[in-house]
């Protein structure tokens, strides 16, 4: 059974990997402490594989 984020955890999947790859230092650290507070285990492998994903797109 393959369990997906919620609709909240994939925006926030997403504003972390546009933060990463914009290399907003501080931002991250907000964003990924806001994030573990609620995460649970499907939620944080979309985000490792969104992360993944992201180091191998050209940026911009």
């Amino acid at each position: 059974m393959h369990v997906l984020p919620s609709p909240g955890q994939c925006r926030a999947i997403e504003e972390i990997v546009r933060a990463v790859r914009e290399g907003h230092d501080q931002r991250i650290g907000v964003l990924l402490e806001e994030f573990t507070e609620d995460a649970d285990l499907p939620s944080l492998l979309a985000l490792r594989q969104a992360l993944e994903i992201s180091e191998q797109l050209p940026h911009e």
